[in-house]
């Protein structure tokens, strides 16, 4: 609703809200058996109080009737009116606690009748609370307006806290003078929202709004119709609470009604007042002991000496203790003959265990009993009471100093998804700064693409790997394939981060690359291992000269360069071929990874790769492509590079379908599944494997983390590689007869 009145205001306000209003005002009227024309909406209870006062013509001896708990804002208003010409008459009636509705009618009638003698002309007006704010004590109020009609007195029936908890209303039965409730307290409206009751008799007497209305008529131009005209546009100001009248209607409807919704929070509130007056040991304190006086909110003691007295010091302490350490806005207030109370709220979201706390339905919290007790064991405990008894408390002595996090919790371990983002919860350290600092392992991280062909964005990766693989972590790490937990197999392994890859000059890149794969791999371990490996999360190729070379030929690079052996097998070719422009650098020809000509083919077999096609996992399956990769790289010391489209086995091979892995630079269909990939790779268990990397992660591609979660969980693999000596075992699953899933 709000954006639909902020998209075009002028509109809304003009045609929009008027009707709506109207509707809304047609509602509560029904609701609380009135008129329509007998209400109007207003920000709120005190807003509606003072507007009656101000409209009213008093007279040097009128009198106003309140008590001596009436609502502050009230009373205010009320001292306000006293203060100025023609100065009429406060009369305050004092009520004291524990009663009864009998004897507060009989109070009542008393104190109207014991007034002195009126004069002719003068008024007597009566401010009633409906429901006490503190305590949250219901009155009589409906048997009180009739004892005012006897005795000519008018009221204002102050309703704040009626509307939503008390039923069966009945204004024009009970027929209050003037009668304001808040909607968004108990109601469930948006807030501020209040309906204001003045019945057609007394309608004269509201000649203006608070502020004037730009519908004020003066006297001799009033007609009835005014009244309700000049409350539907005061001033500029949000509307939209008023209209939320019709939606909280509809949302008391889905939750059973009236009468269950009261039953449901009477219920509460009564189990929980008694709850809470055990937790604190004043269970004796009854303020209401016919329980006829008591409705959805209720009043529990403290355990202050009532001696003590009203201080606002120690008031003003409580409220403001419980507000910014426990976040609770607590009623606390002191009561003549019974001390220190607390005033708390059922609401329909609660349970028996569970209360709210606070006069202000948005801001209040809820909270436990036990927490409850806990909290008021801090509040009473020493730091209110000083400032009258100094540092010791009068009952529990000094208050305990506050646990630390550590004295309290002790060392946690980190959620799943909470922590510093290190690849499975892992100790991070900056390797390449640190030289002390040794280990058998390494994540490193490289985020480099500015060589990509198509589509960039691997320079993310390795942050998006390290995010898949939160699930993953020492406590969770045993794999049933595998038969292990890499993280338990003896080797230290850390993550180094990334390095720091200038992304402007890529020859620059591929020497800081190359400088620390040579820092790290020159360290000695941790446990005594031949030497370091190193796995590499995120990449998207290396680039030398500049733009003679993409990210598709850094394996005929390292060939030139005679860095590799002839045992390289290139598993996994998909992609479709084609023919580069005679124009074109030769070297650009032999580009691999992207598949630009039938070239590529004879190259590959020119530079020594064995070449296997994604198809022949259906000719020949998984455990013949196995055994290839095995007996063609034998014992030598294996690399395993293994592109999130494409694995490599000390060569490249296309893997990875981009409809299950579609965060990659190079998306070309007719991959491998994972589950195909994570068993060939479990396969190639007891190869002397030396390093590893998983490139071309792109995960602005991605779709919920699909990817980065697959590229996780197939670097944890590489753990399980590198440490196994033995082939997997697959012991923990019962085996079905093989079947090929195509």
């Amino acid at each position: 609703m709000d954006t639909e009145a902020e998209s075009n205001p002028d509109r809304w306000v003009r045609f929009t809200y008027t009707p709506r209003l109207r509707s809304a005002c047609a509602q509560l009227a029904a609701f609380i058996g009135a008129k329509t024309e007998e209400c109007v909406l207003v920000p709120n209870a005190s807003h509606g109080v003072s507007t009656v006062l101000s409209n009213i013509e008093w007279q040097k001896d009128d009198i106003i009737v309140i008590y001596n708990i009436t609502y502050n804002s009230v009373l205010s208003s009320v001292q306000y009116i006293s203060e100025k010409a023609p100065y009429p008459t406060l009369s305050e009636i004092h009520l004291t606690f524990p009663t009864t509705p009998a004897r507060i009618l009989a109070q009542y009638r008393d104190h109207l009748r014991g007034l002195p003698p009126r004069k002719a002309g003068q008024r007597v007006f009566a401010i009633i609370d409906a429901i006490f704010a503190m305590p949250a004590i219901v009155m009589p109020w409906k048997e009180m307006v009739q004892i005012c009609k006897e005795e000519n007195v008018m009221t204002l029936i102050d309703a704040a806290h009626s509307i939503g908890q008390e039923v069966n209303l009945n204004l024009n039965e009970a027929d209050p003078d003037f009668w304001i409730s808040n909607c968004h307290k108990w109601l469930y409206t948006k807030r501020p929202c209040a309906v204001l009751y003045v019945p057609l008799r007394n309608q004269h007497l509201i000649r203006s709004t608070f502020p004037t209305s730009a519908s004020y008529l003066p006297p001799a131009d009033w007609k009835p119709s005014n009244f309700v005209t000049q409350f539907e546009w005061i001033a500029t100001m949000d509307f939209v609470p008023f209209l939320s009248v019709e939606i909280a209607f509809e949302f008391r409807q889905w939750l059973g009604g009236e009468e269950k919704i009261n039953a449901y929070c009477r219920r509460i509130a009564g189990q929980g007042q008694e709850r809470l007056a055990q937790i604190l040991g004043t269970s004796d304190v009854k303020l209401d002991p016919s329980g006829k006086m008591t409705l959805n909110m209720v009043d529990v003691k403290l355990p202050l000496p009532s001696e003590i007295g009203p201080k606002a010091a120690i008031i003003a302490q409580m409220k403001k203790k419980l507000l910014m350490d426990r976040n609770i806005y607590g009623q606390v207030y002191f009561l003549d003959t019974i001390g220190y109370m607390v005033r708390c709220s059922a609401q329909i979201w609660n349970e028996v265990n569970v209360f709210v706390f606070g006069v202000d339905l948005r801001v209040l919290t809820c909270i436990s009993g036990w927490r409850f007790r806990e909290a008021w064991k801090g509040v009473v405990g020493a730091l209110h009471l000083p400032l009258v008894y100094g540092n010791q408390h009068p009952l529990n002595g000094p208050e305990p100093p506050q646990q630390t996090w550590l004295e309290k919790y002790g060392s946690q371990i980190d959620q799943p998804f909470s922590g510093p983002l290190a690849f499975s919860h892992i100790p991070y350290t900056r390797c390449l700064e640190d030289e002390s600092q040794l280990f058998d392992i390494a994540i490193l991280g490289l985020p480099f693409d500015t060589g990509v062909s198509y589509r960039p964005g691997a320079r993310f990766g390795p942050y998006a790997i390290r995010s898949g693989s939160r699930r993953q972590r020492e406590a969770r790490g045993y794999t049933m394939s595998w038969g292990n937990n890499p993280y338990n197999l003896g080797a230290k392994i850390v993550d180094c981060g990334d390095v720091p890859v200038n992304p402007f000059d890529n020859a620059l890149a591929v020497d800081q690359m190359e400088v620390a794969y040579s820092t790290l791999l020159s360290r000695a371990t941790a446990s005594g291992m031949e030497h370091p490996r190193i796995v590499r999360p995120g990449y998207a190729g290396g680039v030398t000269d500049q733009s003679k070379v993409t990210h598709g030929t850094f394996f005929y690079l390292a060939q030139e360069e005679g860095l590799m052996t002839n045992t390289s097998i290139h598993a996994g070719i998909r992609c479709k071929l084609g023919v580069m422009a005679l124009e074109l650098n030769a070297a650009l020809m032999l580009i691999a990874f992207v598949c630009q000509g039938p070239e590529d083919l004879e190259n590959d077999e020119a530079v020594g790769f064995q070449l296997i096609s994604t198809d022949d996992i259906d000719d020949l399956g998984i455990s013949e492509i196995i055994r290839r990769i095995r007996e063609r790289v034998g014992s030598s010391p294996v690399y395993l590079s293994l592109d999130i489209d494409v694995i490599v086995v000390k060569i490249l091979t296309d893997s990875k379908d981009p409809g299950i892995a579609p965060a990659t630079g190079t998306p070309e269909a007719g991959g491998w599944t994972t589950r195909e990939l994570k068993r060939i790779i479990r396969g190639l268990a007891g190869l002397n494997f030396v390093g590893a990397d998983l490139v071309e992660v792109a995960p602005a591609y991605d779709v919920a983390e699909v990817t980065a979660v697959a590229a996780a969980d197939l670097v944890h693999d590489f753990l399980s590689l590198f440490l196994s000596d033995k082939p997997p075992i697959n012991s923990h699953t019962r085996h079905a007869p093989a079947q090929d899933e195509l």
